[in-house]
C-alpha cells in the first residue's frame, strides 16, 4: 500500500514542525530531521497549548541559527552575533602559528577562504555554516584539480575533509556555540595505497638519484628516509645542527623530533641509525639535511622515470611504507614491536625513552635488517648510501654514465 500522506504541521519554522501529541498524551511533540544521525527526532514541547508550544519551535530554530538565550529569563540576549567565518579562520590560525602543524593548519583554511571569497560568502557567520553548507564547500573542492607543475590530479576525499576538520575546528575555537556539522571520520574517507617497492625498486630510486648534483636532495631524503623510516615531513625537517639535538654520532642514533618541537599524534620517534648511514651522517655540514623544504617536483619526475604506478599509489611516503613492509617479511614476528616503534606507532614510557637508545640492544633486530637491505640496495647500486672518494667515476662506482 501506498505511505500514507503526513498531515501538515500546526505549526512550522524552518526543520522544526509543530505536530499533535501522540495517543494518550497531552503535549504536542516538535519533530525534525536530524541529519547528523541520518533520522528524524522528535521532543515533547512540554505544553498543549499550541501558541506556547510554537514558541518553544521558535526557540529552538532561533538556538540552531547561533541566537543567545539567558539561562534564568529565557529571553534572547541582544547584541551577541556569531563572528564571521573569516575572522574565526584567521583567528584560529593565529593561535596555531608556534605548533607543529602550523603550516598545514594554514593551507587546508586557505581552500575554505577561497570558496567563501569565490561565491561572495565574506559576510557569513559561523552559526549559518550548516551540514548543507558544507557539503556545498566539499563539492567545489572536489570540483576543483590538484595541480602540480603541468600536471594535475583529482583532489582525493581525504584532502576535502581536512579542510572541513579544520573548519569546524576554528569554528569550535572562535563561537560558544560550535559548528553545527560534523567532518567525515577520516577511516571512512582516507585511502592507504597498497604498492610497495621492492629492494629492486628501491635500488632503481637510488641509481636515478645518484645522477647529478641536482638531484642531490632527492638522494639525501631516500637516504635518511630508508635510515629512519620517517615520515616525509620529519625527513624534510631533519638537521644536522648540534643545536637541534636531532644527530647523536657518539651512540649513532638520530631523533627524529628537534628539540623544543612539541610531540604531536604522529609521534617522531628516536631511532639507531645503520651502519651504513654514519659516515654519510658525519660527512654532512651542520645544517639541514635536504636543503629544500619540498621534493616533490624531483619526486615526481624520478616516479615516471623508472615507471613508479600513479594514482597516487607512489608518493614520497612509499620508502616509510615499504621498508616497513620489507621489515616485517624478514623479522620474526615478535620483533614487529621494534618496527612499530621505528614508525612512531609505539612509544616508551617517559622514563625509558631517556635512556632506552642508549642501551646496545635498542632495536637492533629492526636495525640489523635495515642493514641487510641497505647491502642489497648497494649490491646492484655501489655508493648508494656514502661514497668516500667522490673522484671515482661512475664506471668506477659499477653504475653507468648518464
Amino acid at each position: 500500500m501506498p505511505r500514507a500522506k503526513r498531515p501538515k504541521p500546526l505549526y512550522q519554522r524552518g526543520k522544526y514542525r509543530l505536530d499533535p501529541p501522540r495517543d494518550g498524551r497531552e503535549a504536542l511533540i516538535i519533530t525534525w530531521y536530524d541529519p547528523e544521525r541520518k533520522r528524524e527526532r522528535s521532543i515533547s514541547a512540554g505544553t498543549a497549548d499550541p501558541e506556547n508550544a510554537a514558541k518553544v519551535v521558535d526557540k529552538m530554530f532561533d538556538e540552531s541559527q547561533g541566537r543567545s538565550f539567558c539561562p534564568t529569563c529565557g529571553q534572547p540576549i541582544q547584541g551577541v552575533r556569531s563572528p564571521l567565518v573569516l575572522d574565526a579562520i584567521d583567528r584560529y590560525a593565529r593561535s596555531k602559528e608556534l605548533l607543529p602543524g602550523a603550516d598545514a593548519i594554514r593551507h587546508r583554511l586557505r581552500h575554505v577562504t577561497e570558496y567563501i571569497e569565490e561565491t561572495g560568502q565574506e559576510e557569513v557567520r559561523c552559526n549559518q555554516v550548516d551540514r548543507e553548507w558544507v557539503d556545498k564547500l566539499r563539492r567545489w573542492l572536489a570540483a576543483k584539480p590538484v595541480r602540480a607543475g603541468d600536471t594535475e590530479r583529482e583532489r582525493a576525499l581525504s584532502t576535502i575533509e581536512n579542510s572541513v576538520l579544520q573548519l569546524a575546528a576554528a569554528i569550535n575555537y572562535a563561537d560558544d556555540h560550535g559548528a553545527r556539522f560534523r567532518p567525515i571520520p577520516a577511516k571512512e574517507v582516507n585511502r592507504t595505497p597498497l604498492y610497495r617497492a621492492n629492494v629492486d625498486t628501491l635500488a632503481k630510486m637510488f641509481a636515478y638519484a645518484l645522477e647529478g648534483e641536482k638531484r642531490k636532495n632527492l638522494l639525501n631524503f631516500l637516504r635518511l628516509s630508508v635510515l629512519t623510516l620517517g615520515r616525509p615531513d620529519a625527513v624534510l625537517e631533519a638537521t644536522t645542527d648540534p643545536a637541534k639535538d636531532q644527530w647523536h654520532p657518539g651512540a649513532n642514533i638520530f631523533n627524529l623530533n628537534p628539540k623544543n618541537r612539541r610531540q604531536t599524534k604522529k609521534y617522531r620517534a628516536v631511532v639507531p641509525i645503520a651502519r651504513q648511514g654514519v659516515d654519510w651522517l658525519n660527512s654532512l655540514p651542520k645544517g639541514p639535511v635536504i636543503a629544500v623544504n619540498s621534493i616533490r617536483k624531483a619526486w615526481d619526475t624520478m616516479a615516471a622515470d623508472i615507471g613508479l604506478p600513479g594514482d597516487r599509489e607512489s608518493g614520497a611516503k612509499l620508502i616509510r611504507r615499504s621498508m616497513a613492509d620489507l621489515l616485517r617479511s624478514r623479522m620474526r614476528s615478535t620483533d614487529w614491536p621494534e618496527v612499530e616503534a621505528f614508525l612512531g606507532h609505539r612509544k616508551f614510557d617517559s622514563v625509558s625513552e631517556l635512556y632506552a637508545p642508549l642501551r646496545p640492544d635498542y632495536l637492533v633486530n629492526a636495525r640489523a635488517s635495515i642493514e641487510q637491505i641497505i647491502d642489497e640496495i648497494e649490491a646492484q647500486v655501489p655508493d648508494a648510501f656514502y661514497r668516500a672518494d667522490t673522484a671515482r667515476s661512475p664506471e668506477r662506482s659499477g653504475r653507468k654514465a648518464a
